[in-house]
């Protein structure tokens, strides 16, 4: 309910402005993706060099970005499969891009407990798109949970200002976990569902 309503909230008074200036300048939704990608592993190079508060500025800054692509194909008419994937494998590239620059980071340090809370939220978090992936192919939405997308970058962007990103690992190693469980549950029932209509 909360993302919901929050959604209203940033398409009414953030993101349709925007698409309409997008609009006047003709630029595509894919330079859209592929410039936040790049913005996305800007933020990842400066994470690496130890400039977590910078590196978290850019981070939200590319997620404007993520945000404005689709909105922008949609209101243009220009929704393509092809786009839709591009975004999609832009998302993985850098969420997977931030992690790494974190990785470079500690190691140099050397942090062997934030490596092992990374590599279990890199992991959890790749689990979790794997679920959702695997249920729409099942024709089963399953969009849920606690700990998408959208709020672990929000908790790494966070982490990154407030240099707290220790604690911020744990909670999305935690809730990550948790958000797993939520989808499989779905999806279980979900098929479950669709089975027992089959059979009567």
């Amino acid at each position: 309910m909360y993302r919901a309503l929050t959604r209203r909230i940033i398409n009414r008074f953030f993101e349709r402005p925007l698409v309409i200036i997008l609009k006047k300048l003709g630029i595509s939704p894919n330079i859209i993706t592929i410039i936040g990608l790049g913005t996305t592993l800007f933020s990842a190079y400066l994470i690496s060099a130890g400039y977590f508060m910078i590196g978290g500025i850019v981070l939200i800054i590319s997620s404007v970005f993520d945000l404005l692509d689709g909105a922008l194909a949609r209101s243009m008419g220009k929704a393509t499969v092809f786009g839709g994937v591009l975004d999609s494998i832009s998302d993985r590239i850098g969420e997977i891009a931030i992690f790494c620059g974190l990785l470079i980071f500690y190691i140099a340090e050397p942090m062997r407990l934030e490596i092992i809370l990374l590599f279990l939220a890199l992991a959890g978090s790749l689990l979790v798109s794997y679920i959702r992936a695997r249920a729409q192919a099942a024709l089963i939405d399953c969009e849920i949970g606690i700990m998408t997308r959208p709020e672990r970058l929000i908790l790494i962007s966070l982490g990154l200002i407030i240099n707290q990103m220790s604690v911020i690992l744990w909670i999305i190693v935690a809730l990550t976990i948790v958000t797993a469980g939520q989808r499989i549950l779905h999806t279980w029932l979900g098929l479950s569902g669709k089975e027992n209509k089959l059979t009567k």
